[in-house]
């Protein structure tokens, strides 16, 4: 049991970094575009895209680009809430 306790150095005061995506920025995002339109992200951010499009019945298709970076093309348009 000691072994286990002495492999993670627990600390306090430390402050947490949002590190997230702000609610429903992909919404917004995909609510401006129109099929077949697509952007360029970090591949964080499409990470976050890839569950958030799950989420709002939108579509979407990536591609890794020799940059690092992804295009993302919208292939269907999120749901509308009403």
């Amino acid at each position: 049991m000691a072994k286990a306790q002495a492999k993670f150095k627990i600390e306090s005061g430390v402050p947490r970094n949002s590190g997230g995506v702000i609610r429903g920025q992909w919404r917004e995002v995909y609510a401006k575009m129109q099929v077949g339109d697509s952007f360029l992200c970090s591949a964080t951010e499409y990470r976050s895209q890839q569950q958030a499009s799950v989420r709002i019945g939108a579509k979407i298709s990536g591609r890794k680009q020799p940059d690092g970076r992804y295009r993302v093309w919208l292939l269907v348009a999120p749901r509308v809430e009403g």
